[in-house]
């Protein structure tokens, strides 16, 4: 087995490593202080111009020119470990019959999802929403990768495998979760609504004062807050929707706007506040003070989370195993 694992996997990392460069992707550097040979693989050397090849196949020319020689040597020391550690892997899969594929990049990004306490999975749909990505397309990009795809094949080889590796202990979960309880505090967070007033021109200083007090004025004769947002707000989000900016911790506002946003009761707003480049009027919508999100709450991911770390540490160690029989050296670190 040794010996078949050691030919297919030195027979990959040789077809990595062509030995004519990819058009347009020739290098023009002077890699002369590289060794000739830069690395043997058991019998098989890998020489200076298939390395180079290897190289310029992953970075552009403008990024190599910007390296200086020691950076190139410990790139190309990283990219030729992880070749080899891939190889080695896909390797084992093949053998086990386990491939990687899309699907199974999906299946486990689902479950993983769907372990992630209520607050978490809020959190990551609306930063993908920021980057106009709905939670589907985010699965199906990732789905495509094929880093993604070899590590959820390894993780199905395991299960399969070696289940044992990754068995779980009694009272494991819950002593992770006592030891470690600050990763599941939810902060203190606060639902607002703002009439943003921009004062940055300063030709248009005294019109920007005006502007604000007028809306102060309004506001506090009784007009609805969304009205008085639509009409007066230089801030988008308050003029295209007038009601709620967002749902923010303490640390994400300007001191001034959560001093006062956290002591106000819901539905209150506040005077004129004076930052640097604009004038603002805050309306507290929700207060929510801190809390520890409960255990059974989080019990599945944190499981999950130990299992992946039980992985990678055994397929560290199967990997340490395995390289030991390919009699691996780089000459060049």
């Amino acid at each position: 087995m040794k010996k078949i694992l050691s030919f297919f996997v030195l027979g990959v990392i040789m077809i990595s490593m062509p030995v004519t460069a990819d058009s347009g992707r020739k290098s023009t550097g002077d890699y002369s202080y590289l060794p000739d040979p830069v690395a043997e693989i058991g019998s098989k050397k890998i020489s200076r111009k298939q390395a180079l090849t290897y190289l310029t196949s992953r970075l552009s020319q403008e990024q190599l020119k910007a390296m200086d020689p020691e950076e190139i040597k410990l790139v190309l020391s990283e990219l030729m470990e992880r070749e080899i550690n891939r190889s080695i892997m896909n390797a084992i899969l093949k053998k086990s019959n386990v491939t990687p594929s899309p699907i199974l990049v999906k299946r486990q990004m689902i479950k993983l999802i769907k372990s992630l306490p209520a607050h978490r999975r809020k959190a990551l749909v609306q930063n993908l929403k920021s980057k106009k990505l709905t939670l589907k397309q985010y699965i199906e990009n990732a789905s495509k990768d094929t880093d993604e795809q070899l590590r959820a094949a390894i993780n199905l080889w395991v299960r399969k495998t070696n289940p044992q590796a990754i068995k779980g202990k009694k009272g494991e979960a819950e002593d992770y979760y006592r030891l470690r309880q600050e990763l599941f505090l939810i902060p203190d967070h606060v639902t607002i609504s703002q009439i943003v007033v921009d004062k940055s021109d300063s030709t248009n200083a005294a019109k920007a004062a005006d502007k604000i007090k007028t809306a102060y004025s309004r506001l506090i004769q009784g007009e609805p807050f969304a009205k008085t947002a639509k009409e007066f707000s230089d801030n988008p989000s308050g003029k295209s929707k007038g009601l709620i900016s967002g749902t923010f911790t303490r640390n994400e506002l300007p001191k001034k706007i959560a001093d006062i946003a956290f002591l106000q009761k819901s539905g209150q707003f506040s005077k004129i506040i004076i930052l640097q480049k604009s004038y603002v009027i805050v309306k507290t919508e929700n207060v929510t003070h801190a809390r520890y999100v409960p255990f059974e709450e989080v019990k599945r991911f944190i499981k999950m989370e130990l299992q992946s770390a039980k992985t990678k540490v055994f397929v560290g160690k199967i990997l340490r195993q395995k390289r030991r029989t390919l009699k691996i050296k780089l000459y060049f670190k």
